[in-house]
């Protein structure tokens, strides 16, 4: 890997290892990576750390990751297109049922072992049967950089019922469900967690209605959490969804009914919360809210949750160029979509994408 910079006026004077982590992202772990096992040079000659630089003098990094980097282009699959691609990341359009990282259970089934035998660094994850955008860095360096900017995520979700508002926007923490590696819950002791949503459409005949949902917070099964627990659980989820409600309501909704009593503008440890302002009366979660037949129908027709992580927007950390990406639903939501319309006469909101 070879960095460049030419150091500005604004920069004469201070250190070199100042200006690398201000101006080019450079971590401190990567300066001492540098340090052992590459070199830093200015105008071809080899110098230290802390040596001040003078404007208009070029800074020159040469380093190789241990951990591996990929120097050439990675050819897309076809089924993961990539969508963006120059010498520092990718963005590429996962399909549902692949892991992003590998495991001891997916160890060549993964997204980055499908695209590419070198090592990737994964920037954003996605659930296995969550489809959509992922930012896969080509090393350590371009992927502490992307760290370091904010990145507007956008999902499309399917979810049961037309009573979501037209926006809003849910606020409830997030913890590891005890005893499970995998579940989560929402529990006063969690950690923060924000989700916007827009209502796209909705299907009144078919109760179904497609949400644009843009997280604020990053957490484990967020969206598909925080869609349950305000009423109105994705299209064929099977950790957080009408699952839950059938046959399991009769002992979901005393942990409703519980939340709704104690909850007085405190925070009760190891309870769940579902502030009443937030999403509405919770009287009203109830099984009428959900046709049995209806709920069993839309999500039979989808093989995994309906959540696709659809657009992603940021400013490039290295080259200052504005980035925005942006995919259509894959087929099998497309395709409910589909059945969707054929079903029922659609009333839209007054929100719509684009």
């Amino acid at each position: 890997m070879e960095i460049s910079y030419t150091v500005k006026i604004a920069d004469s004077g201070r250190p070199v290892y100042q200006i690398l982590m201000e101006r080019l992202h450079f971590s401190r772990l990567l300066i001492k990576r540098v340090k052992l096992h590459g070199r830093m040079e200015i105008d071809g000659k080899p110098e230290f750390m802390k040596t001040p630089a003078q404007s208009g003098q070029k800074i020159v990094v040469f380093y190789m990751d241990p951990a591996g980097e990929v120097n050439k282009p990675i050819e897309a699959q076809p089924d993961i297109p990539i969508l963006f691609q120059d010498e520092w990341f990718i963005i590429c359009n996962k399909p549902a049922n692949l892991v992003t990282h590998p495991t001891y259970l997916h160890h060549a089934n993964n997204l980055t072992a499908r695209l590419c035998s070198d090592l990737l660094h994964p920037v954003n994850r996605l659930d296995r049967d969550t489809s959509g955008l992922v930012i896969l860095a080509k090393n350590g360096y371009a992927h502490h950089a992307l760290t370091t900017v904010s990145i507007a995520k956008r999902y499309l979700a399917l979810v049961h019922g037309t009573h979501v508002p037209d926006a809003g926007e849910i606020s409830l923490p997030i913890a590891r469900s005890p005893g499970s590696i995998i579940l989560r819950e929402i529990n006063a002791s969690g950690q923060t967690a924000i989700s916007r949503f827009i209502c796209l459409k909705r299907w009144p005949a078919a109760q179904v209605s497609l949400l644009e949902y843009t997280p604020v917070t990053g957490r484990t099964h967020q969206l598909r959490l925080h869609s349950l627990m305000s009423g109105w659980p994705i299209v064929g989820e099977t950790l957080y969804g009408c699952n839950r409600f059938y046959p399991g309501w009769p002992r979901l909704r005393p942990l409703f009914a519980r939340a709704d009593a104690k909850l007085k503008d405190e925070a009760y440890e190891g309870e769940f919360l579902v502030p009443r302002e937030k999403i509405g009366d919770l009287a009203e979660l109830c099984p009428a809210y959900f046709d049995r037949d209806l709920c069993l129908r839309w999500d039979e027709s989808m093989p995994r949750q309906a959540l696709h992580a659809y657009k992603l927007e940021f400013v490039h950390p290295l080259t200052g160029e504005k980035i925005a990406v942006e995919t259509a639903l894959p087929d099998d939501m497309s395709h409910t979509v589909d059945r969707l319309n054929d079903f029922t006469a659609c009333h839209s909101c007054p929100n719509t994408i684009g």
